[in-house]
């Protein structure tokens, strides 16, 4: 039953699977000239839309070299493992958000640890996982709503590491947090599959 019901919260949760708009963060660049359009460089978050991630990932580069403060640097960080993340590429992801921050001191700290949390699942490295994701939603505790935009995702993403790790209660727990999270979000499509993976997790506790 376990075996089974890993494999559907699987398929469910994968965060990296699919991204919500929610995530992807914007990043602007300077204003194109009006007399020669063509020397600015294309959106690199457009591109990414476009899943033109080759020519993305050269501008997530060239944002990357320049950034001029963490948000915007961390923002191109993140852009490009998104990229590689979708070209497969899934230990390229992981090593384009180093170095990694041990004790975050911010919530973007938290938000890079988030999306590693995120890419070691999807690797099958489950404590990695749980580790990173404890860590990055310990740094926004009590604040979740706040950052409701990526931390519903980490919770549910903690959720599934907890199940992967055998961890049947605390998975439930995490899976609650990102129902109401997501309820906060007004995404009731997630929010709803939080609440039949509780039930899920209920049956197989009665089970054993």
């Amino acid at each position: 039953h376990i075996t089974i019901f890993i494999f559907t919260i699987s398929v469910i949760f994968l965060f990296s699977a699919c991204v919500s708009k929610h995530s992807v963060a914007k990043i602007t660049e300077s204003p194109q000239a009006s007399k020669a359009p063509e020397v600015s460089p294309p959106n690199a978050v457009e591109l990414e839309k476009k899943q033109k991630y080759t020519e993305a990932l050269k501008q997530y580069n060239l944002l990357i070299g320049t950034a001029e403060n963490r948000h915007d640097l961390y923002a191109a960080m993140r852009g490009k493992a998104r990229c590689l993340r979708a070209m497969g590429r899934l230990k390229l992801a992981l090593g384009s958000l180093s170095p990694l921050p041990v004790k975050p001191e911010t919530p973007l700290d938290c938000l890079q640890l988030a999306m590693a949390g995120e890419l070691f699942l999807q690797m099958h490295k489950y404590k990695e996982a749980e580790s990173s994701l404890e860590v990055a939603l310990d740094g926004v505790r009590g604040k979740e709503k706040k950052y409701s935009a990526w931390s519903a995702t980490a919770s549910a993403n903690l959720g599934n590491a907890y199940l992967r790790n055998g961890k049947l209660e605390q998975s439930r727990i995490m899976y609650r947090k990102a129902a109401e999270l997501y309820r906060h979000l007004n995404r009731p499509e997630l929010e709803k599959k939080c609440l039949r993976t509780i039930l899920a997790l209920g049956q197989i506790q009665v089970e054993e």
